[in-house]
């Protein structure tokens, strides 16, 4: 990746996320408008996490949080010695939670300090502070993060996601799933977001695979962690027992988890980490969504063109959200045959009989 033109001087910059698999994928547009830009970029992320700039050529190291500073964010002064070990010239927080970032940042003696959602701590440590305006202006949160960028005079040119899966990696999923499903075209779905927004009952997917395997031939992935696997309890027994449906949910790694979704036709997932992998790899997707502003397709959707979402309401969103903040289920408002449309919209629309 070579620095255009136009680039602002060169320096080295540290970015750090300390979140959720989809928040760090977000974070790649950031990453790749420093590194066009001229910038020496290295992240700083939870060691699980590294996988994501595996092969990305705009990142120059990738540090693990986990030995950098251990603990963390209890003894948060050895992340900022370490900060300060690497002679970094910018530190870019894109989200400035735990406040502990705030402080190792504010002491690491880096003259450019960039925080977006930092609060009057923000301001307290010194660093410039950027607002989201998330709620009066809703955008994507890949564009939000790219302010960091502009706060450096960062030129920005598009807010795509990226993933880099290898050649290896590619044959490996190529090989496993021949091996598993033959010729067979694949469709995904990840039933699971760890709570971290609203989502289906776990039947609802059930009932969707089911509609899958009555109208289709093809094999079906059911992505999801270990902890997950426990979500198909009540799925239909004939879609635990059948042949075509792998759970494959805690088998495979972040690597391949992503070289096999690069494979599927279409993933039905909800608005959590997959999903912006999937963003990034071009797949085409199908997502419950919420209708509240904050939580909408608008700020955590889908990026390439191949997507599709199921949205109640917004009045029927709006009241429920002043009754319960938080999130739901959507309460019967979305069901899996409201999924299993889109997806049957999607694939007539690439082309592929259903």
């Amino acid at each position: 990746m070579q620095p255009t033109r136009d680039a602002a001087p060169a320096g080295r910059v540290l970015v750090i996320r300390t979140d959720h698999l989809g928040d760090i994928v977000l974070a790649t547009p950031l990453v790749r408008a420093l590194a066009e830009a001229g910038w020496v970029v290295e992240v700083l992320v939870p060691a699980a996490m590294r996988a994501v700039f595996a092969g990305n050529p705009g990142v120059r190291a990738c540090h693990a949080m986990e030995v950098v500073a251990p603990g963390f964010p209890k003894g948060w002064t050895r992340l900022a010695r370490w900060i300060r070990a690497g002679r970094f010239d910018a530190v870019l927080l894109p989200y400035a939670r735990p406040r502990e970032l705030l402080w190792a940042s504010c002491i690491s003696g880096v003259r450019r300090r960039v925080a977006m959602w930092a609060g009057v701590w923000g301001r307290v440590t010194g660093h410039r502070c950027l607002r989201s305006r998330i709620k009066e202006e809703p955008r994507h949160f890949a564009e939000i993060s790219l302010e960091c960028a502009r706060a450096l005079n960062v030129p920005t040119r598009g807010a795509a996601l990226e993933w880099f899966v290898t050649s290896g990696e590619a044959e490996w999923a190529a090989r496993g799933l021949q091996e598993r499903f033959g010729a067979r075209r694949l469709l995904g779905v990840h039933p699971g977001c760890a709570g971290n927004a609203c989502n289906l009952p776990a039947r609802e997917y059930g009932r969707l695979v089911e509609l899958m395997l009555a109208h289709t031939d093809c094999g079906i992935v059911v992505t999801g962690t270990a902890g997950e696997r426990g979500l198909w309890r009540d799925w239909p027994a004939e879609v635990v027992r059948s042949p075509r449906v792998w759970n494959a949910m805690g088998e495979m790694n972040l690597r391949q988890l992503a070289a096999v979704l690069a494979r599927l036709e279409v993933l039905v997932c909800p608005s959590t980490g997959p999903l912006h992998v999937a963003s990034a790899l071009g797949v085409a997707t199908v997502s419950p969504f919420c209708a509240r502003p904050t939580l909408s397709p608008t700020v955590w959707g889908n990026r390439n063109a191949n997507a599709a979402v199921v949205v109640p309401e917004a009045e029927a969103c709006r009241s429920w959200g002043e009754r319960e903040p938080g999130h739901c289920d959507f309460r019967g408002l979305v069901v899996a045959e409201d999924l299993w449309r889109r997806v049957v919209e999607l694939r007539a629309r690439g082309g592929a009989a259903t």
